[in-house]
């Protein structure tokens, strides 16, 4: 397949005129020179080419940070429902994902554990149509179950636990070391204990958390380099307490997620998150429920009843629950109706969130080597025109 007059997001974060050349699976070649070096077989008959004239040409999406979509969640710890998922989020353009889990009794985070191996390892074989079709999952997000009770946002209090090493492990063990992400509050007793013994193990991000400034910030000098959507069920930024929001900008190796569906933060906090920590530490993430792509009504998150309507999700008291939007349709939210330039919003959906979990060797950028998971994108509108993943087109 080849890819032509298409402006390209390439690895310097910029825009330019330019070629990529698939070959299977994987990008071949990239040039903005108009023809890529070591092209071949150019006008053979079995040869895709693809016109993207009047297109950005963007590294398929990375979302951290989901829950599910399509009535499905992560949490129902079934394959199919993982399978669902990933077909319906590459279809809007999320080409790689962490399947997140919730605060949830034990038994279902295993269960969810092992449908993500499952799905991994047997589905390629079984059904590799269907999981060709799919996102790659690249890993277990587990947010909570080690977070506070005061900040639990829609999460179930009676299933909270007190952080443990031991639970990772088993999660590791049953998932086949599939968990890359975990969520947790750092002033929990054990919490410091916790990020020790894991060490690099996995990424620790602070989240769901009543920590101060100095807990905060202790536990991202002991090695925690990640922040769960910046300002949602967290200490507030004051003037006189920063809080978690004031250790992540003083620790420059930390990234923060936001959730950017125009419903959890004001347009005007998003402009200066940018401003305070630098695009290259902003990671958009959608945290989508399975209500997401479904129509108004009652759902169900972390075994609770949510209640949609349009954009918004709530518990039965008023507190949101998650978001019913994809990560495609919060970069072009920051980028149409609140002004973050759009290489500083793809960024944040493609290389920010490959690197901040080691997987911006295989995704995340338009480079050769890497999966052939793409985006052809109007320049003018953004619509979405065409999905191309691991090589082939989908649709």
């Amino acid at each position: 397949m080849i890819i032509r007059n298409g402006k390209v997001f390439m690895e310097d974060f910029q825009f330019h005129p330019g070629t990529v050349l698939v070959q299977g699976e994987r990008i071949a070649a990239v040039s903005s020179s108009g023809k890529p070096e070591g092209e071949k077989a150019e006008n053979s008959s079995h040869e895709v080419s693809l016109d993207a004239k009047g297109c950005l040409v963007l590294p398929g999406f990375v979302d951290i940070h989901l829950h599910g979509c399509a009535g499905c969640d992560f949490c129902d710890g079934e394959p199919e429902s993982i399978a669902k998922i990933a077909e319906r989020e590459a279809l809007w353009g999320v080409t790689s994902l962490c399947a997140t889990t919730m605060t949830v009794p034990e038994e279902r985070l295993l269960q969810a554990a092992r449908a993500v191996k499952t799905y991994d390892r047997n589905w390629r074989e079984k059904e590799p149509e269907r999981w060709r079709r799919g996102s790659h999952i690249l890993g277990i997000h587990m947010e909570g179950p080690f977070i506070a009770r005061e900040k639990k946002g829609a999460q179930k209090e009676e299933d909270i636990q007190l952080p443990r090493a031991s639970l990772i492990y088993k999660m590791q063990e049953t998932s086949g070391g599939r968990v890359k992400l975990l969520t947790f509050a750092p002033e929990l007793p054990g919490a410091e204990q916790m990020i020790r013994e894991l060490g690099e193990a996995i990424v620790l991000s602070v989240g769901h958390t009543g920590a101060d400034y100095d807990t905060a910030l202790n536990a991202m000098r002991l090695g925690v380099k990640h922040v769960t959507h910046l300002y949602n069920a967290m200490t507030p930024y004051e003037h006189r307490a920063p809080g978690v929001v004031g250790a992540a900008a003083d620790m420059p190796e930390t990234a923060v997620e936001l959730i950017a569906d125009g419903l959890h933060i004001h347009p005007s906090v998003i402009r200066s998150t940018y401003r305070m920590f630098g695009e290259q530490r902003v990671i958009l993430i959608s945290d989508s429920m399975r209500a997401a792509g479904m129509p108004d009504g009652v759902s169900e998150l972390g075994e609770q009843s949510v209640y949609i309507h349009g954009k918004k999700a709530t518990l039965a008291d008023g507190t949101l629950a998650g978001s019913v939007t994809n990560l495609y349709d919060c970069v072009r939210y920051c980028i149409k109706e609140i002004g973050i330039p759009t290489e500083s919003a793809v960024r944040s959906a493609t290389s920010n969130p490959a690197r901040a979990i080691g997987a911006d060797r295989e995704v995340g950028s338009i480079a050769k080597g890497k999966y052939a998971d793409l985006l052809l994108v109007d320049e003018k509108t953004l619509e979405l025109e065409q999905v191309i993943l691991r090589g082939r087109i989908l649709g």
